[in-house]
């Protein structure tokens, strides 16, 4: 035991003989001149001790140093400690950074209790969410204590708070990111962004940040931003990624300001770096006494990195102010860490030092020092400066040449991932676990193809020279998350390590990572027998070529796991050599009776060897068998493949089985998804309540079937938008794309089977629009059959019109019959005809039937030339011609309707031959060649909207050759398309040609989409100029829109005073008020509503002399106001000005917010006078709040007549459910208190929005039960009011109870009626009756008379 050691455990006797302040003083002194280990422990003794006498600011400094540190285990211990009295202190936001950190240390019962304080701290600051995330991590902990604790946190229920969609996109945009797909990342960063959440909006910046580090501009701004939405543990990386911007921009003087306000930041991470960057600006600044201060603060610290890199820091800046005895003995403090990177970089320096001195041989010794460096740039130096020293002596100029520039305390470029490795082998090799550890860290973080052994590697490191508890966590990590033979070794790595003999294994564990086989060998040769066997087992685990005889005998060993690893790998060979019955037996005999470790994957393999031989019931006994180990890594890779099998056997109860334990396992990502698979089989089976309950399991996880998921979520609760947004989310997506638009139409035809159609027409309409390519014809089909069927002809015609140009031929032939069939109905046989003339020429499945009736058609049909001119139009019997190969006489058609041959050349050429139809158009008089260009334009717009292939083509026509008056028309659509493509500079190109024609509107408005184009290209000051001079050149629409985007621009670049004038050129130049604002309103829309740059927008917009503008500007801000009062103040105003539907959205809000508030009588005003607006659900929400008010004051009649109306306004509304549930709670609280008849009277109510047999089955429940309770009175209420609301045709159950409290009440005649009306019931009721009818005659007879008879 060292001597801080002793005087550790000194304190702690002293601690226990009460005599604190003799312990106090001991500890101070180790924690100034102790050892690293025992500064820290003794640290965390002190803030203790001091925390004990009220001495909180002492013990806060106490515990920062043990924090700063970076001590493995007591950095922990200590933010726990801090964090804890923060907690008692009121210091939220630092009790959150703290015992987050806390909770990501090495000790995992520390972690439990941080969680623990962590989700109370959450909980205070209103993260409901975040606080039942850190208890469910707490309710993990091995700690009983910390479980129990967690167990008695009282937190709120759970709630939907938005964020589960935020979570999701940015899930997806890091694997974006990580595929190196930045250009697909960078939007979904900016939604998150603009999303103005505090969390994910600063998770979403700092990787904006990184995308364009070299842009300043825009970096600062994000830094900004991340600054602004403050985020505990978040801001203080806004201010050092602040400062990094402003050393970029030359402003040492801002970046000290930055550098200095990160600083204050608890976690060393943070704060250290910080303090390291903060004195390189104080040097810069020339307040070099400041600066070495700083340094000294870091090195003080002891943290095993930064220390040593503010050492380094430290010891440049005393070379360069000319100190070098002193930057010598600093730089030879790095020399003496042994850091494999900054020690020979060190040695270098003091090389240069030493020989600038006259001290060669100490020169040279440092030089070899370094020469021997893992650095290549390092190494060559050295040995460059040693070759010299061996030359003659050198001049000035060749002495200058071994003065380097300071090299960076990090390295600028990625170390090779084979470099690294050599590194953590050899510092393994050399016993230095924290080397060891960097190194392999580097290696599992850089993502190389070999981090998985990496992390083993550096387990196996850990549990021979360091922390044994930290390799059972990677070890148990990877055996958990990874893949295939990599799990499999961590799992038995992790095994090994219980076995009795595996601390004598572990020498040989770390030369058979470094692949050391001679050692390996030589170690084995002298090893005890169970120490062999385990290293033999685990060398032929790890697939190293094994003899197989001493496999053979390895499987024979009494040790378990090192016979289960020689069986498995037995078998792997003998699959090799294609011995498959051996194989499958030893593999069987492991699923039998081998080690649990290595089970799951042994049952897995049989399995897949079984399905491989053609045997189905073996192959899932195996992976069923592999499946109930619940081992994560396997239930992966197992539940795929049975669930391809059980749908292929068509088991389908299996299927659905399997589907439901795997959901009920926990497993992060095939738990929610086969939730969701869960939830298609609901939909499938119209059991939507089961459905919904699956797709929010599987919406709030962070599984790839979250996004779909929500989609799912949100239209099974009517959600309509929200769910439209979530699928427009996944439109990008090919595979998630065609399952949300499968399972949309799948609920469509749900939806329909349960008569609402409105639902059916929504979700048919988004995938005609939106779904996938494959679907859209399909759901077209069903939209026209729906259309049709309520009347609709004309839009029947249009949804069966774009199915039959779909790209399946036998769907599109539904559609031409249909059509077929609708217009026949409708006195068009020659259109009839047409269609069915298409689908028989098809060849497909309804051709025969379509050639059967246009056989029949035309039987009927008078002749065309009678007919076809009152039929068609030019263009539909052109387009006819054309198809049946009359391309003359559809020439003579176009030339009728539109009086020139050049037009009708034209027309048809455009249809057919676009080469011909450029040449028509150039030669073309004025006037023809403007009717052409309009066309073209025109068939350009229709196969844009019909999704086909030639869009371009028409109007590059047009753009080449067309009218002068079309040529901008053509240029705009031509970039709007390129635009859509992401192909930047050919869009740009486009918008310039289209402002060059001179032409006002359309300077204007291919001036907006060119500015709006070069911000998202993150040109801010080119959209300025564009915006400027579509504002100034332009006319119309556009010029407003074009003035709006200006005046927003430069508020964004800080010109508040010019900006005003721009907007306010804009309105009084606007032809109204209205088309201002209808601009602002788009350019708000645009920029995002929630967005700290739409502020001054929605301000103008305010201001707005168009009340539409206005209000819906007022709801924003409302929305937007921090405080109370001005959300109260921006809704009146809304209200105030009185336009239909928003201003009664203001006033549902405005009431709430009175209701809140404790006015009632405000709150009922507002409510009662949108309760009759013609917007249901704001009606609804009227209603609801006279209902609380009501139930409030205790006028539950009242509330009950609310409630119901609430719900009747919106009966499949989540709003409307809601007001049902507080009916129910009504019902319930009179039952309570005896108020009968008013129970009675609510339950008729509920018959406007309930089922009539519900409401009489809920009736009768109750009658019975107070009947049971030997209550007729009161049973008798809701026996009569069930019997009455079931009427003509009442329950037999509740007339049988009628008749039952009658009876008891004395009333015979009226139980006699009651039991008749039973006998007719089924024969268990019947018979019930007749008993009671016989009891009731023999009440009735003298007792004379029945003994008579």
């Amino acid at each position: 035991m060292s001597r801080w050691e002793q005087e550790v455990t000194r304190a702690r006797q002293l601690l226990l003989d009460s005599d604190h302040d003799a312990a106090a003083q001991a500890l101070r002194t180790v924690l100034e001149e102790g050892d690293y280990e025992a500064a820290a422990q003794a640290g965390l003794m002190l803030g203790a001790i001091l925390t004990e006498n009220d001495a909180l600011t002492a013990a806060r400094d106490v515990y920062q140093r043990v924090i700063d540190s970076g001590h493995p285990v007591h950095a922990q211990a200590a933010a726990l400690a801090l964090g804890h009295l923060l907690l008692n202190t009121g210091e939220l936001p630092t009790a959150q950074v703290l015992l987050r950190f806390a909770t990501e240390g090495a000790e995992p019962d520390e972690a439990g209790r941080a969680d623990v304080l962590l989700a109370q701290v959450l909980q205070q600051l209103g993260d409901i969410a975040g606080a039942r995330e850190a208890r469910t991590r707490a309710l993990s902990c091995g700690d009983p204590a910390v479980v129990e604790a967690a167990q008695q946190l009282n937190l709120p229920p759970e709630r939907t708070e938005g964020t589960e969609f935020l979570q999701i996109a940015y899930q997806r945009a890091l694997a974006m990111l990580e595929q190196g797909r930045d250009h697909d990342a960078e939007p979904l960063l900016r939604k998150l962004l603009d999303s103005g959440h505090p969390h994910y909006g600063s998770l979403g910046a700092g990787k904006l940040y990184a995308l364009h580090v070299d842009d300043t501009d825009v970096t600062r701004r994000l830094a900004e931003q991340i600054i602004e939405l403050g985020h505990p543990e978040h801001l203080a990386w806004g201010h050092v990624l602040r400062g990094g911007v402003l050393v970029a921009l030359d402003d040492p003087a801002g970046a000290v300001r930055a550098y200095e306000r990160a600083a204050q930041d608890p976690r060393p991470s943070v704060r250290l770096r910080a303090l390291i960057q903060l004195s390189l600006q104080l040097r810069r600044t020339d307040r070099i006494p400041q600066a070495r201060e700083v340094l000294q603060r870091v090195i003080d610290s002891r943290h095993p990195r930064y220390g040593l890199e503010a050492l380094g820091v430290l010891a440049e800046l005393q070379r360069d102010t000319g100190e070098v005895e002193a930057a010598i003995e600093t730089f030879g403090k790095v020399v003496a860490s042994g850091h494999p990177d900054k020690a020979p970089r060190a040695a270098y320096h003091v090389g240069v030092l030493r020989y600038d001195q006259g001290d060669e041989a100490a020169a040279a010794e440092a030089f070899r020092l370094a020469a021997e460096a893992e650095d290549t740039t390092v190494a060559h130096e050295a040995a460059l400066a040693l070759s010299m020293m061996d030359a003659e002596e050198p001049d000035v100029a060749d002495t200058a040449q071994l003065v380097i520039p300071p090299i960076d305390p990090e390295p600028a470029e990625p170390v090779d991932p084979a470099e690294l490795e050599r590194r953590a082998r050899q510092a393994a090799a050399s016993g230095d676990i924290t080397a060891a550890r960097e190194a392999y860290q580097l290696l599992v973080d850089g993502g190389s193809e070999n981090a998985s052994r990496a992390q083993v590697s550096l387990a196996i490191a850990e549990a021979a020279l360091g922390d044994p508890g930290r390799a059972r966590d990677l070890l148990r990590r990877l055996a958990a998350t990874g893949t295939g033979a990599d799990a499999r070794h961590a799992a038995f790595i992790d095994a090994l390590l219980n076995e009795p003999a595996a601390r004598g294994a572990l020498p040989v564990l770390l030369r058979l990572e470094r692949d050391d086989e001679s050692e390996v060998d030589a170690l084995l040769a002298g090893a005890e027998p169970a120490v062999r066997e385990l290293a033999e087992a685990a060398r032929a685990e790890r697939g190293e070529d094994t003899p197989l005889e001493d496999l053979t005998r390895l499987a024979e060993s009494p040790n378990k796991l090192c016979a289960t690893a020689a069986r498995y790998a037995l078998a792997e060979d003998l699959l090799l050599g294609d011995d498959q019955e051996q194989a499958r037996r030893l593999l069987q005999r492991v699923v039998d009776e081998g080690h649990p470790a290595l089970r799951p994957w042994a049952a897995s393999r049989l399995g897949e060897l079984l399905m491989e031989q053609g045997d189905p019931d073996g192959t899932i006994a195996a992976f069923e068998t592999a499946l109930a180990t619940r081992h994560p890594a396997i239930l992966g890779d197992v539940f795929g493949k049975l669930s391809l099998i059980y749908r292929t056997l068509e088991r389908h109860e299996a299927l659905i089985d399997l589907y439901q334990r795997t959901a009920a396992s926990g497993h992060s990502e095939f738990g929610p998804r086969a939730a969701f698979l869960l939830g298609e089989h609901h939909v499938d089976n119209d059991r939507l309540d089961l459905a919904l309950e699956m797709f929010t399991r599987a919406a709030g996880s962070s599984s790839t079937v979250a996004p779909a998921s929500v989609f799912a979520m949100r239209a099974l609760r009517q959600e309509l938008e929200p769910a439209r947004a979530s699928f427009m989310w996944l439109a990008d997506e090919d595979e998630p794309h065609f399952t949300v638009s499968q399972l949309c139409l799948d609920l469509a035809h749900c939806y329909l089977r349960r008569g609402v159609p409105e639902f059916t027409d929504w979700a048919l309409r988004l995938i005609a629009e939106s779904g996938h390519v494959e679907l859209r014809q399909r759901a077209l089909l069903l939209l026209g059959a729906m259309r049709e069927e309520k009347g609709d002809a004309d839009g029947a015609l249009d949804a069966w019109r774009r199915a039959a140009n779909g790209s399946d031929p036998e769907e599109a032939a539904v559609a031409k019959v249909s059509m077929a069939d609708l217009l026949q109905g409708g006195g068009k046989p020659e259109h009839a005809a047409e269609l069915l003339a298409e689908v028989a020429a098809a060849g497909v499945g309804r051709s025969e039937e379509a050639a059967a009736r246009l056989t029949e058609i035309r039987a009927t049909l008078p002749e065309p030339e009678t007919t076809a001119g009152e039929e068609e139009s030019a263009e539909e019997r052109a387009h006819r011609l054309l198809r049946e190969g009359e391309v003359d006489a559809a020439r003579s058609a176009v030339a009728e309707h539109y009086g020139s041959e050049p037009v009708a050349d034209f027309w048809c050429a455009a249809w057919t031959d676009l080469a011909a139809a450029a040449r028509v158009l150039a030669n073309a008089a004025d006037e023809d060649a403007r009717t052409c260009s309009e066309l073209g334009l025109d068939f350009g717009r229709r196969s844009q909207a019909a999704g086909g292939s030639d869009a371009p083509a028409f109007f590059r026509l047009v753009a080449d050759h067309g009218h002068r008056t079309a040529l901008p028309k053509a240029h705009i659509a031509l970039g709007k398309l390129a635009d859509e493509r992401g192909e930047n500079a050919i869009a740009l190109s486009w918008y310039r040609r289209a402002i060059r024609t001179g032409e006002p509107a359309a300077i204007a408005r291919a001036g907006v989409l060119m500015a709006q184009l070069l911000i998202r290209v993150h040109d801010l000051n080119g959209a300025i100029a564009v915006a400027r001079h579509a504002k100034t050149e332009g006319a119309g629409t556009a010029a407003v829109e074009a003035g709006v985007l200006l005046g927003h621009l430069q508020h964004r670049v800080g010109e508040a005073a010019e900006a005003k004038r721009t907007w306010d050129e804009t309105e009084r130049d606007a032809e109204s008020p209205e088309i201002f604002g209808m601009a602002l309103q788009r350019r708000i829309r645009a920029v995002g509503e929630s967005a700290p740059e739409s502020a001054e927008m929605l301000l103008r917009a305010a201001e707005s002399e168009d009340p539409s503008t206005a209000v819906l500007s007022h709801l924003l801000l409302a929305d937007r106001a921090e405080e109370r009062s001005e959300t109260l103040r921006w809704l009146e105003r809304a209200v105030a000005l009185g336009v239909p539907v928003h201003s009664d959205s203001a006033r549902s809000r405005l009431g709430e917010l009175l209701l809140e508030d404790g006015d009632r009588d405000g709150a009922q005003h507002h409510f009662e006078r949108i309760s009759n607006c013609e917007d249901p659900e704001l009606a609804a929400r009227g209603d609801f709040g006279i209902g609380l008010i009501r139930y409030e004051t205790g006028d539950l009649p009242g509330a009950v007549h609310a409630f119901v109306r609430a719900a009747t306004h919106v009966p499949e509304a989540e709003l409307g459910e809601d007001a049902l549930n507080n009916v129910r709670v009504v019902l319930d609280e009179q039952r309570g208190h005896g108020d009968h008849l008013e129970a009675a009277d609510t339950l008729r109510r509920m018959t406007a929005v309930v089922p009539e047999a519900h409401v009489a089955e809920w009736a009768q429940e109750t009658g019975s039960a107070l009947l049971a309770d030997d209550d007729p009175d009161s049973a008798l209420v809701y026996l009569r009011c069930a019997v009455e609301i079931g009427a003509p045709e009442p329950a037999p159950e509740a007339v049988l109870s009628l008749g039952e409290a009658l009876h008891r009440r004395g009333d015979l005649a009226g139980a006699r009626q009651a039991y008749e009306r039973v006998l007719g019931a089924g024969e268990h009721l019947a018979a019930q009756a007749n008993y009671r009818l016989n009891e009731l005659l023999a009440a009735e007879t003298p007792v004379g008379s029945r003994e008579a008879r």
